[in-house]
C-alpha cells in the first residue's frame, strides 16, 4: 500500500490487496477521496470462485471499490500474464459501461488528472445524447414495451430474440440460457432460411456450449461483456469453428456478430444473446454499430428483468400452492373421515376446467383464474381447523346445535382467509372458498345470498363439494352413492332452483370424475 501526495492531489496504490472481506473498511479509509487510484484486478468474476484466497481481486470488484472511495480516476493493474491486449480490451470495454472512470493501465500511459475524467464523462454524455434523440429509440421504446407485457414464458424466450433481431435488422441470431452445465440453446433462427428451431414444437437438441473463453457466446458471460465481432473470418480471439461448421453444411456465410450478456437488475446472469449479419437499408451484410450496442444492451437487460420476474412470479405460485396442498392435507388428516375430501374436489375441478379448454368452451379459465379457482377449492374447509372432532367424527345424524358447530366453519374460513394477504390475481379465494355452502334459492347458509350474488365460480365450487360428499365412501354416517345417483340429485337440487343448472350440465358432459 502507498499514498502519494503532493501539489493539493493525491494517488493512492493497492496492490496484492484484496478489497474483500476484513480489511476492506481500513483499505477504503486509506484510500478514500484519491484523485487516482491504481488497484489490483488481475481476476474475472468467474476466475475468482477457485482464487478468491490469492490475495487478488476481479477487475469490476476493484473498479466498484474505486467509486465507492471516491477516487476521481481508477486504473486497473496487475493483469493476468497470459491475456492478450484483446481479451483485457474486452473486459475493460464491459467494465467500463458500468464504471466509466475506470480503465485499464498501459504499458507508458501517462495521466492527466484534470482533463480525462472530464473528457470520459463529456464523451459518455454525446453518445448518450445522440443515440436517445435518434428514432431507433423510438422504436426501441415501443419493443421493450411489447416485451414486457408478454405474459407466457415460451412466447417471452421467442419474443426476446425477435426483439433483438428486429432492433438490430439482422438476419440470424441465438438466445442462451445459462445452466450450471454451460450455456443451452434456447432459440435459433436464420430468417434468410426461413429457420427457427427452439421451444415445445421445435425443441433443439444440441449439447450446450461449455463455459469455456474460447467460445465468444462464454467469454461475454465469463467477463461480463459485450463483444462486437466486424469480420468473424479475420478474428482470432475466438473459436468460431462451429459458426464455420454450420456454414459449411448450410452454404450459410456468418460474417458480422454481436454478443451481448442478459444479466437482471440483480446482477445476476441469465443468458446471453448472439446476433449475426446485421444489415444496412440496401439489404448488405454489415458490422453491428455502437449505436445498436447500446441499445441491444438495454434491450437484453430489460428482457433478463422479465424473465427473472416471471420466474419469481412462477416460483411465488409454485409457493402458494405447496402451502396451500399442506395446509389442506392437515385438514383432511384431522379425521380419517374427511381424508380424501379436498383432494377428490381438486381432481375433479382440474379435469372439468381442462375439459372446458380442450372443448373451447366460453367459460374458459385463464391462467390466473384458474388458480384462484383451485386455491378456493383447497382452502374451501379451511375454518374445520376449529371444528370440534366429536361433531367432524359423529357416526349417526348431527342435532340442531351439532349442525350449527359445523355449519360455522365457513364463517371461520372466511375469518381466517380475510386474514392472508393473497397476490392480486388471487384476491378473489376468500370469497369463493367461504361461499361454497350458499345456495341460488336463498336457502344456504351463513348469509342465504341470493342468485345474482352468488359467483359462477362458487356455483361450480358448490356443485363439486355436494358431488364429493355424495359419492365419497368414506363418510361414517352414509354409504358412498353411484354417480347416477348423485348426478340424480344434483338435477333435482337444479330443478328446485338450489344449484345452478346449466353448471351442472357441463359438468355432466366433462364426466371430470372418470379417472
Amino acid at each position: 500500500m502507498l499514498r502519494l501526495t503532493g501539489g493539493g492531489r493525491s494517488v493512492a496504490v493497492l496492490t496484492d490487496c484484496k478489497v474483500t472481506g476484513e480489511k476492506r473498511e481500513a483499505l477504503a479509509a486509506f484510500a478514500s477521496g484519491a484523485d487516482l487510484l491504481l488497484i489490483d484486478g488481475q481476476y474475472t468474476p468467474e476466475e475468482w470462485t477457485d482464487r478468491a484466497g490469492f490475495g487478488h481481486n476481479t477487475f469490476m470488484d476493484a473498479a466498484a471499490f474505486g467509486r465507492e472511495t471516491g477516487a476521481g480516476r481508477t486504473l486497473i493493474v496487475h493483469h493476468a500474464c497470459d491475456r492478450t491486449d484483446a481479451e483485457l480490451d474486452a473486459m475493460e470495454s464491459g467494465m467500463s459501461r458500468s464504471y466509466p472512470e475506470a480503465s485499464f493501465a498501459r504499458e507508458g500511459q501517462t495521466v492527466d488528472l484534470d482533463a480525462a475524467p472530464a473528457c470520459r464523462e463529456e464523451e459518455t454524455q454525446s453518445r448518450r445524447e445522440r443515440y436517445l434523440t435518434s428514432d431507433r429509440m423510438q422504436r426501441f421504446l415501443g419493443l421493450c414495451l411489447e416485451l414486457t407485457s408478454e405474459r407466457d414464458r415460451e412466447r417471452l424466450l421467442t419474443r426476446i430474440l425477435d426483439t433483438a433481431m428486429d432492433l438490430t435488422n439482422c438476419d440470424a441470431g441465438t438466445l442462451y440460457l445459462l445452466q450450471k452445465d454451460g450455456l443451452a440453446f434456447c432459440r435459433m433462427v436464420t430468417r434468410s432460411m426461413g429457420v427457427r428451431q427452439g421451444g415445445h414444437d421445435a425443441p433443439i437438441t444440441l449439447p450446450p456450449v461449455p463455459l469455456e473463453p474460447s467460445y465468444v457466446c462464454s467469454w461475454s458471460v465469463l467477463n461480463r461483456c459485450t463483444i462486437n465481432v466486424s469480420d468473424v473470418a479475420a478474428d482470432t480471439r475466438f473459436d468460431f469453428s462451429g459458426a464455420k461448421r454450420y456454414d459449411a453444411m448450410t452454404g450459410y456465410s456468418t460474417r458480422t456478430m454481436l454478443v451481448v450478456p442478459m444479466a437482471n437488475d440483480r446482477a445476476e446472469l441469465i443468458g446471453v444473446c448472439q446476433l449475426i449479419n446485421a444489415k444496412d437499408a440496401d439489404g448488405q451484410v454489415v458490422p453491428f454499430t455502437e449505436d445498436l450496442e447500446l441499445l441491444t444492451e438495454a434491450m437484453a437487460s430489460q428482457a433478463a428483468i422479465t424473465l427473472t420476474n416471471m420466474q419469481y412470479a412462477e416460483q411465488i405460485g409454485q409457493l402458494l400452492d405447496s402451502l396451500v396442498g399442506a395446509l389442506s392435507t392437515a385438514i383432511d388428516e384431522r379425521t380419517p373421515y374427511n381424508a380424501n375430501h379436498t383432494r377428490n374436489m381438486v381432481q375433479y375441478a382440474e379435469r372439468f376446467l381442462d375439459w372446458l379448454e380442450e372443448t373451447g368452451n366460453v367459460w374458459r379459465f385463464s391462467g390466473d383464474r384458474r388458480r384462484t379457482f383451485l386455491l378456493a377449492v383447497w382452502l374451501h374447509d379451511v375454518g374445520k381447523l376449529t371444528t370440534p372432532l366429536e361433531v367432524m367424527n359423529k357416526p349417526g345424524r348431527l342435532d340442531p346445535e351439532e349442525r350449527a358447530v359445523m355449519e360455522n366453519h365457513v364463517v371461520v374460513t372466511k375469518r381466517i382467509l380475510d386474514r392472508v394477504t393473497f397476490p392480486k390475481p388471487y384476491a378473489e379465494v376468500p370469497q369463493w372458498a367461504s361461499l361454497h355452502h350458499e345456495l341460488l334459492n336463498g336457502r344456504g347458509y351463513p348469509d342465504h345470498l341470493k342468485a345474482e350474488q352468488i359467483p359462477r365460480e362458487v356455483r361450480l365450487l358448490t356443485i363439486l363439494d355436494i358431488f364429493e360428499a355424495l359419492t365419497a365412501r368414506d363418510r361414517p354416517y352414509k354409504p358412498g352413492m353411484p354417480v347416477d345417483k348423485a348426478l340424480s340429485i344434483l338435477r333435482e337440487m337444479s330443478e328446485e332452483g338450489s344449484v345452478d343448472g346449466e353448471i351442472l350440465h357441463l359438468f355432466e358432459q366433462s364426466r371430470a370424475w372418470e379417472v
